[in-house]
């Protein structure tokens, strides 16, 4: 029997709904975990059907993941009860349970500054308030010593053709600098982060299910630009009268929190997705952010 049938917490979110979509066009059955009966509507008129609950739910998780052959953990990344509740239910099973992480376990908080760290996957260096994160990518390593095909995939940040439409990143940052009448950034503005395209991740997935090792660790990533490199490109797209402009640590973090704040607009996250590229034969095709942006503007 062919294990054809995934199931993906956060399927209406950007990016579990970007998988659930392209993985259904490939003849996948999808079920997707949803928090309210109208997304649960939204998901069914495409085909795909859903379980409505949340991931403090561990009775919907096991069913989901009894029901699949794949589980995809799209939802909330650092969340570790619903992964503790995934890995035990998948115990000796054989199935494959892929976690969505983040590039940001490698973050370096820089208050703006530049920092030339490159990261594989087997340099992560976690700082202290990343601790969840890594502890998760522990539990999936361990966890394939017990019979599951564990993969974590570490997107960088993630962007589409649609910038501002689509990208949760950018859009947000834009309509801060729309109301403040500049685009602000952090500090010098010089740190950096690595980048990848939607439409890249979706296709990294793909063949992540059909030929990754249990155990495996990817990043994904397609280039980088310094923040104050975005800031400069959303302000010939937004066409503000301003310049981007400096603005100072509290301001940020009152407005996103200090996660956010020293991650990404603060935090440089540079890694390399050659072991995709060498043991996957990933090949990202879509434009880097810097040309994509250049482009629109």
């Amino acid at each position: 029997m062919e294990k054809n049938k995934i199931f993906i917490t956060g399927a209406n979110g950007f990016i579990g709904g970007a998988l659930a979509k392209k993985l259904q066009s490939l003849g996948f059955i999808i079920k997707g975990l949803v928090r309210s009966s109208e997304k649960k509507q939204t998901l069914e008129a495409q085909g795909i059907s859903a379980l409505i609950g949340n991931l403090e739910q561990s009775n919907i998780l096991e069913q989901g993941a009894a029901w699949a052959d794949i589980v995809i953990n799209a939802a909330d990344y650092e969340d570790l009860y619903s992964v503790s509740t995934f890995l035990d239910t998948l115990k000796g099973t054989n199935k494959t349970y892929i976690h969505i992480s983040g590039s940001s376990i490698t973050g370096i908080k820089s208050k703006g500054r530049v920092d030339s760290t490159i990261f594989t996957e087997e340099s992560i260096q976690p700082r202290l308030e990343k601790a969840a994160l890594a502890a998760i990518h522990i539990a999936c390593k361990e966890a394939a010593q017990h019979k599951i095909r564990t993969i974590v995939i570490a997107p960088s940040l993630i962007y589409t053709s649609a910038v501002l439409e689509e990208s949760p990143f950018f859009s947000a940052w834009a309509n801060w600098a729309l109301e403040l009448g500049t685009v602000p950034y952090l500090g010098d503005g010089e740190n950096i982060w690595s980048n990848v395209h939607l439409d890249d991740l979706t296709e990294l997935f793909i063949l992540a299910i059909e030929k990754a090792k249990e155990g495996s660790v990817f990043f994904a990533e397609n280039g980088s630009a310094s923040i104050k490199t975005m800031a400069n490109l959303l302000h010939k797209k937004l066409k503000l009268n301003a310049p981007p402009s400096a603005f100072p640590l509290e301001t940020f973090i009152s407005k996103w929190g200090i996660a956010t704040t020293h991650t990404l607009f603060g935090g440089n996250s540079r890694v390399t997705a050659l072991k995709a590229k060498n043991e996957l034969g990933w090949e990202p095709k879509q434009k880097s952010l810097d040309n994509l942006l250049v482009r629109f503007c």
